[in-house]
C-alpha cells in the first residue's frame, strides 16, 4: 500500500484482488509538471484569479487545466514553508526563471507577467482552499465536501504533504461520507482513508472490496456494482495484494 519500501501484506489476501491487472496509482513521485501546451509567460486566458497575498514576494500558480483553470498569486515564504515538497518546488521554479531561456522568452514577448508554476494536474478549487488556509482566510473552509471534492483534497494532501496544515477541517469537511463508504461508487475512499488516517474505514472498505469485488474475463477487477472496471486512485499495491493499515511513516494519522 505505501510508496516506500516496506509492506505489511494481509495475513489472507484475496485472491480476487490479488489476480487482478489493475495498476494502483502512486502520487508520491509525481513531480509536478510544466506543460508544453500553454505559454507560460502570461496566465492563461480566460482563467480566474485568485489573489491571496498583496505585499512582499510572491509566486504565481496556474492550476487546472480549461476551462477550470486558475490563477493563484500567494507569497512565497507562506508556500515555502507548508512543506519539503513546497520548498523543492519553489527551489526549482526560480532557477528555471533565472534561466536564459526563460529571460529570452520574457524580453520577446509584448506582455511580460511573472512565470507561473503549473499545476495542470491538481484540482483548481481544492488547491485555492488550502492556499487560503496556509494564508489564515478561512472564509468557507467549514462547509462540508462532496465526495469528488475529498478525493481531490486527499490528492494535494498525498502529493504535497500538508496533512498537518489541514487536520483541524478534517472532521467537518468528511463526516457525512462516512455512513456511505460502503456503496459502490465510494471504493476510493480507501485512498482517502489512508490518507486522513481514517483506520477504521480502510480496514472495514479494504475488507469489503475482498469480499464483494469481482474479476471478469480479462483478469481485471470490477466496482462493487460489477459494471465498470475498478479505476481510480488507490494506495500503492493494494489492488494487487491486500495489505494491513501501515501509514506511510511521512504521515500522521489525522486525529478524527
Amino acid at each position: 500500500m505505501s510508496a516506500s519500501s516496506t509492506r505489511c501484506p494481509s495475513r489472507c489476501p484475496s485472491q480476487r484482488l490479488k489476480s487482478t491487472a489493475t495498476t494502483a496509482v502512486d502520487h508520491r513521485n509525481d513531480a509536478p509538471t510544466q506543460s508544453t501546451d500553454v505559454d507560460d509567460a502570461r496566465p492563461l486566458e480566460g482563467s480566474q484569479v485568485q489573489q491571496l497575498f498583496h505585499s512582499g514576494e510572491k509566486v504565481h500558480f496556474l492550476v487546472g487545466s480549461k476551462p477550470r483553470a486558475q490563477t493563484i498569486i500567494a507569497s512565497s515564504d507562506v508556500v515555502r514553508n507548508l512543506s519539503k515538497v513546497w520548498a523543492d518546488l519553489l527551489r526549482q521554479h526560480e532557477k528555471d526563471h533565472n534561466s536564459k531561456a526563460w529571460l529570452r522568452k520574457a524580453l520577446l514577448s509584448k506582455k511580460s507577467k511573472p512565470k507561473p508554476i503549473l499545476l495542470p494536474e491538481q484540482d483548481a478549487e481544492m488547491m485555492v482552499m488550502v492556499l487560503n488556509i496556509a494564508h489564515g482566510r478561512f472564509e468557507g473552509v467549514t462547509t462540508p465536501l462532496s465526495f469528488q471534492q475529498t478525493l481531490n483534497l486527499a490528492r494535494i494532501m498525498h502529493k504535497f504533504q500538508t496533512n498537518e496544515l489541514l487536520a483541524p477541517f478534517m472532521q467537518t469537511w468528511i463526516a457525512h461520507h462516512r455512513e456511505s463508504i460502503l456503496t459502490p461508487g465510494y471504493e476510493q475512499w480507501l485512498f482517502i482513508a489512508y490518507q486522513f488516517g481514517l483506520e477504521d474505514d480502510f480496514l472495514q472498505l479494504s475488507n469489503h472490496l475482498m469480499l464483494n469485488c469481482m474479476v471478469n474475463e480479462h483478469g481485471q477487477l470490477l466496482n462493487l456494482a460489477g459494471d465498470a472496471v475498478l479505476e481510480g486512485h488507490f494506495p500503492t499495491g493494494l489492488l494487487g495484494e491486500l495489505p494491513s493499515f501501515s501509514p506511510d511513516t511521512r504521515y500522521e494519522p489525522l486525529p478524527i
